[in-house]
């Protein structure tokens, strides 16, 4: 972080708007929008400012307005959001909002009570979640409108929920419970139409238990029918186990890789239709040993092949699947 912070704007920049043609190349003719936490809320301003023509949209969290902020060669929309406490930043916000009027951008800023800085980090001791349910169904709802009116048909589906963060401990939040209040935000479900569960769990068919991927599924799912969202589409967006590395409960060896693997498809391909399943998506294709624990400790070996390339068992189950070799 010390060394982003160093960086020179130039170059901060010039990375976001390569970062915005790379999404302008997978997605071409369709609008870009941006989204940043923190010192990524202050890049986001810092993107709006350079008066980048591809940004259609912006939600900076609570980031630090650069000096003598000019948004005129913006045609951004955006919303801004900030928290009560959080008096380093707020310090900023008249100016944010004084610089956006001048821009003549379309514009909402937020200011949510009794939370402070980094408020939507449910890892960190600030975390406030009242605020961070709110200002994401807020940010659900601005997002909808913009991609609605963009593309009539898109389907807006919820960011991927692990389902117990921080192993289930204080203050995070498990992604079930998380899901029931956002369903509780007045107006929160017309603006999804599905839910991406990342139901990681040891096992895969223990019903009625957290420790399985079925009873973590049950749980969101029961989320879904108390408020009556009958046509909300599960996508799960990861699953997977690891073949191989340290001692770890998803650490399945290579048999057991492709056992899950081959158990999970299984079932989901039979319950696509009744829980309106749109799509499984195994986590990953390749091993990497350079993930290492800073993402998980059973990721570097979660691939259907290895790093080498040489294809594990669980490459033939999966291809028994979608087909291919």
């Amino acid at each position: 972080m010390a060394a982003l912070s160093s960086a020179p704007r130039e170059r901060l920049v010039a990375d976001m708007r390569a970062g915005l043609g790379e999404l302008e190349r997978r997605a071409s003719g369709h609008k870009l929008g941006a989204i940043g936490f923190c010192f990524g809320g202050g890049m986001v301003w810092l993107l709006l400012a350079s008066g980048e023509p591809r940004l259609a949209a912006a939600a900076p969290f609570y980031g630090p307005l650069p000096d003598n902020a000019d948004f005129s060669g913006s045609e951004a929309a955006v919303l801004g959001i900030y928290a009560e406490q959080d008096e380093r930043v707020n310090a900023s916000r008249e100016a944010a909002t004084a610089a956006l009027e001048r821009a003549g951008l379309t514009h909402e800023i937020v200011t949510y009570p009794g939370a402070n800085h980094a408020f939507f980090n449910d890892t960190g001791p600030r975390y406030h979640q009242d605020a961070a349910t709110q200002a994401y169904a807020k940010v659900l709802e601005a997002g909808h409108d913009a991609i609605v009116a963009e593309d009539p048909d898109a389907e807006i589906i919820l960011g991927g929920m692990f389902g117990t963060p921080l192993q289930g401990q204080k203050p995070a939040i498990a992604a079930w419970d998380y899901l029931e209040k956002l369903y509780k935000v007045k107006g929160a479900k017309k603006s999804f139409d599905g839910v991406a569960p990342h139901p990681y769990a040891a096992k895969f068919s223990q019903p009625g238990s957290q420790r399985s991927v079925l009873g973590q599924i049950e749980l969101f799912r029961d989320e879904i029918k108390d408020a009556r969202d009958r046509n909300a589409s599960l996508w799960f967006t990861e699953l997977g186990w690891a073949s191989g590395g340290p001692p770890n409960p998803l650490n399945r060896g290579e048999a057991g890789q492709a056992k899950r693997l081959k158990e999970a498809f299984k079932y989901f391909k039979r319950k696509r239709g009744r829980w309106n399943i749109e799509t499984v998506d195994w986590y990953s294709w390749r091993d990497n040993s350079t993930a290492g624990e800073a993402l998980c400790e059973w990721c570097p070996k979660s691939g259907l092949f290895s790093e080498s390339l040489e294809p594990k068992p669980s490459w033939n189950a999966f291809t028994k699947f979608t087909g291919g070799s």
